[in-house]
C-alpha cells in the first residue's frame, strides 16, 4: 500500500522566516553564498533536517533564491528588510505570505476569509491529502504567518522608528502622527548609548534604549521583534 504524503509547505512560519532572512542579509547582504554558509548564517551548526527545512521555508516565502553555491536574498526580501517606506514593507509581507503554493490555494479557496481551525483541517485532509495530525501541525504554522499579516491592518498601536533614519530637516517630521517626546531621536553612529522616547497615544509612552553601533539592519530587526510581541498586549485603547 502506497504511503500517503502531505503536500509540501513551509515548516516555519513567516515571522521566523523573516528573522532568518534578516540574519542572512546582515552578514551577506546581496552576495551569493553556498548552502553550508547560509545555514550557518541562519544560526544552525550545519546542514541537517531542521536547517534544510528552514532554508526551504525561506525559498517558499520568496525570501531566498538560487541553489547550491548561488543562494542570495531576493528583491522581495529587500522590500521587507530594507523598505523605501512602511507601505512597501507591508506589501512585501503580504506578498511573501501568499507565495507558498498551499497558502495561495487556501486564500483562493476561501476568498481570503479563512475558516476556523477544524474546517481548515478538514479541507486539508479531504482536498489536499493531509493526515489529521499533519493538518493540525500545518494550521499552527499557518496561523503564525497569518497573525503577522493581520497585525499590518491593526492601527491601534502604530509604532514608527523612522526618526532614527530620517534626515534632521525631513518634511516627514512635521507630518508624522507619533512625534518623539524628546530631542534624543537623532541617529547615533558613535557607539554611545542613546534613549529614544515616543508618545504612542495620550496614555502610553515608549522608550527605546540603543547602544553600540546602530544600523538600519538593526532597526529593522527591532521592528520585526516588536511586530512579534504585539499580540501579547490588549487591542483597543486610545489612538
Amino acid at each position: 500500500m502506497e504511503k500517503t504524503r502531505s503536500p509540501n509547505y513551509p515548516r516555519a512560519g513567516l515571522p521566523k522566516a523573516i528573522e532568518l532572512a534578516t540574519r542572512v542579509y546582515e552578514a551577506a547582504h546581496r552576495a551569493a553564498v553556498d548552502t553550508r554558509t547560509i545555514v550557518q548564517l541562519m544560526g544552525y551548526s550545519g546542514e541537517s533536517g531542521p536547517s534544510r527545512s528552514a532554508l526551504a521555508a525561506l525559498k517558499q516565502f520568496g525570501l531566498i533564491e538560487g541553489r547550491d553555491q548561488e543562494l542570495r536574498v531576493t528583491d522581495l526580501a529587500l522590500k521587507i528588510l530594507q523598505p523605501m517606506n512602511e507601505r512597501e514593507r507591508e506589501d512585501g509581507i503580504r506578498e511573501a505570505f501568499s507565495r507558498p503554493e498551499l497558502y495561495g490555494d487556501i486564500l483562493k479557496s476561501f476568498s481570503d476569509q479563512i475558516p476556523t481551525d477544524p474546517v481548515l483541517i478538514s479541507y486539508l485532509v479531504r482536498q489536499k491529502g493531509f493526515t489529521p495530525s499533519a493538518g493540525e501541525f500545518f494550521v499552527r504554522i499557518f496561523r503564525d504567518s497569518q497573525a503577522l499579516v493581520r497585525r499590518l491592518a491593526d492601527q491601534d498601536i502604530n509604532i514608527s522608528l523612522s526618526p532614527v533614519s530620517e534626515p534632521e530637516d525631513s518634511p516627514n517630521d512635521r507630518a508624522r502622527t507619533h512625534e518623539p517626546v524628546s530631542d534624543s531621536s537623532r541617529p547615533s553612529h558613535s557607539g554611545e548609548a542613546e534613549v529614544i522616547t515616543f508618545r504612542l497615544n495620550p496614555e502610553c509612552v515608549a522608550s527605546v534604549h540603543l547602544s553600540g553601533t546602530v544600523t538600519q539592519s538593526a532597526i529593522n530587526r527591532l521592528i520585526a521583534f516588536l511586530e512579534l510581541a504585539r499580540d501579547s498586549y490588549p487591542s483597543g485603547g486610545a489612538s
